[in-house]
């Protein structure tokens, strides 16, 4: 998978995301709800192109990702359908063991959100006798998601230079009808919401690694004494749902792309040098976070000279 397509589908998924904050408002607009049966169809025959790309060679980090919203959106769509023709039957038990937030998968650790996404897979299976909206079909279609992210998580990340020399594979022709999609929303909004214009451009333009990403946090290391910036030194950011680690530039900068707003422990290592930590660090929409670090340079204990030698 290219960075193109890792791009686009990103943009796309965050469109879904704001299909589902502003649910109410869009649901007003006439043609808005069978122009988004159009707009999941071509998503999931996305999932499906994605789906079927060769795991054998080692996946970027983005790539990782999209299998883990994959695995997650396949889940969402499954419990959401089972809790509501559970609430309706009013088999209560069953509906309260699939009533969790949507983040409950997604925002998860990679391990746990296979964990629970195994969890969600085996509460449907053992329920399907009840719930007639959950076949083996469906219960086959989750555990092929659930597989593809484990397989995936479990391979070493590629260096972008890695995979260039692979080659790049065609861009999906799906890509055009999801950018006919995305603009057929644009001129919706547009025309019945205009008051929703910033919030869509917003919504449709952000993805990663490549197109517009939005700087989250800097992180600039200095030596304490020299004020001299600090090459390679790496940098950890740890929340509750991820750890990312980086090294400095040889400006002694790093920089952390699209986090989600969290608090993250900053611990900052470099040979030589006594490591730091920066706890409970606020991530804030559309602000920027710059942290300066000045690490203390470890000087060793003097050598005392050899005692003289006593007369004989």
């Amino acid at each position: 998978m290219n960075k193109i397509v890792i791009s686009h589908y990103n943009e796309c998924d965050h469109i879904r995301t704001y299909f589902v904050t502003w649910q109410t408002q869009l649901a007003t607009i006439p043609l808005f709800a069978p122009a988004r049966i159009i707009f999941n169809n071509h998503m999931i025959e996305f999932e499906s192109y994605i789906s079927k790309q060769s795991v054998n060679l080692r996946p970027l980090a983005s790539e990782k990702k999209i299998y883990k919203k994959i695995m997650a959106n396949c889940i969402n769509k499954y419990i959401d359908r089972g809790f509501s023709q559970a609430t309706m039957l009013e088999l209560f038990t069953i509906a309260t063991s699939l009533d969790f937030p949507i983040t409950y998968v997604a925002q998860a650790a990679d391990k746990l959100s296979v964990t629970r996404a195994k969890e969600f897979r085996n509460i449907l299976n053992d329920n399907k006798g009840d719930l007639d909206e959950i076949t083996e079909d469906i219960i086959d279609e989750i555990d092929e998601k659930i597989h593809n992210f484990n397989t995936v998580l479990t391979l070493p990340t590629a260096k972008i230079k890695d995979r260039k020399a692979e080659g790049t594979e065609k861009i999906p022709p799906v890509i055009l009808k999801l950018k006919a999609d995305r603009k057929v929303f644009k001129k919706m909004i547009n025309s019945y919401l205009p008051e929703l214009n910033a919030s869509w451009k917003d919504a449709a333009k952000i993805g990663e690694p490549t197109g517009v990403r939005r700087l989250s946090m800097s992180i600039k290391v200095i030596d304490s004494i020299g004020i001299m910036p600090l090459k390679g030194v790496k940098t950890t950011a740890v929340s509750t749902t991820e750890t990312l680690v980086n090294k400095t530039t040889k400006r002694g900068s790093a920089r952390l792309y699209s986090l989600p707003n969290a608090l993250w422990d900053i611990t900052v290592e470099y040979p030589g040098y006594t490591s730091q930590t920066i706890l409970n660090v606020a991530t804030i929409l559309d602000k920027v976070v710059r942290l300066v670090v000045k690490l203390v340079k470890i000087v060793p204990p003097p050598v005392e000279p050899n005692p003289p030698l006593p007369n004989t």
